[in-house]
């Protein structure tokens, strides 16, 4: 996790994700959503993400809002003054993602919020901490605006998900299920 991690180890969701969109989102952010979502629901052993129709009962809830909106959405505990968008995800079992909060500003650029909507839908999956390593990914850390996940975030997310990497492995442990799967 970027912000402290009390509980290490692998961390993905092991149920089905059921999500809500809110606020004013741009047909483009719902299209690129939409994107995201289709190649998520692709990926071996990821348990699937279906549209909610309320917000009451949806395990990840996704607002597209104005900055005050945001800030007051993601809590007092994150500077959101120098951030495009953010999540928070919270677990029932350590490691185990159960519901999640996304917030993206949109008084941003529609060529941005194309790259904030993925990265922050990519990073609410499990994969919280951005990369120093590789500019071309969706998650870099550093300023960057890619308009698709490159083929490692793609990778990353289906490693993951695979069945045999389970939520709390460390890394030693993960690192063996990735060197069976590729051996």
């Amino acid at each position: 996790a970027e912000y402290g991690d009390p509980f290490p180890g692998a961390k993905k969701w092991v149920v089905p994700v059921t999500y809500y969109v809110g606020g004013n989102p741009t047909d483009k952010d719902l299209e690129i959503l939409n994107r995201m979502v289709e190649t998520l629901n692709v990926i071996p052993g990821f348990p699937g993400m279906t549209p909610a129709e309320k917000e009451f009962g949806a395990a990840l809830r996704i607002y597209f809002c104005s900055p005050r909106e945001f800030e007051n959405r993601m809590g007092g505990n994150l500077d959101t003054s120098t951030l495009d968008g953010a999540v928070t995800v919270w677990y029932g079992d350590p490691n185990e993602i159960i519901s999640g909060l996304i917030c993206i500003r949109n008084d941003i650029d529609q060529f941005v919020r194309n790259s904030v909507i993925q990265e922050e839908l990519y990073n609410g999956m499990g994969l919280i901490e951005d990369t120093h390593l590789r500019q071309e990914s969706i998650s870099f850390a550093g300023y960057s605006t890619p308009q698709a996940l490159h083929p490692i975030d793609l990778l990353l997310l289906q490693l993951l998900y695979h069945p045999d990497l389970l939520p709390r492995m460390n890394a030693a442990e993960c690192e063996a299920v990735i060197r069976q799967i590729y051996g």
